[in-house]
């Protein structure tokens, strides 16, 4: 349905990494390689409970999956993480990077 690289993150998977987030800290959040917003979603729900105003801004290279994203509500910044240059500075970023060039897409996100 969308591409080799797409490998979807499990809810559960999800709420084990985002109960290590301090939320209190968090007002600008990123998921890079977004597909089709499972950890956005997770964070999504976080954030709202703080009823603070957050940015959540997602990146995906795969075009069928930013019109996914688009259509349920979230911010696309960019299509290709490894080329983008971001002019935020996000609080939180919480990635399932792809298998080809992890690596990268991690030490891009530290950057």
């Amino acid at each position: 349905m969308f591409g080799v690289q797409f490998y979807p993150t499990p809810t559960k998977l999800v709420d084990r990494m985002l109960d290590l987030v301090d939320w209190e800290r968090v007002k600008f959040a990123l998921e890079p390689s977004a597909g089709k917003g499972d950890i956005a979603q997770g964070i999504r729900e976080r954030m709202k409970q703080k009823k603070e105003p957050f940015q959540l801004d997602c990146v995906e290279i795969d075009s069928d999956l930013r019109a996914v994203l688009r259509q349920r509500g979230y911010t696309v910044v960019a299509n290709d993480f490894l080329e983008w240059e971001a002019q935020t500075r996000y609080d939180l970023i919480v990635m399932n990077p792809p298998f080809k060039d992890g690596d990268r897409h991690l030490m891009h996100a530290l950057a």
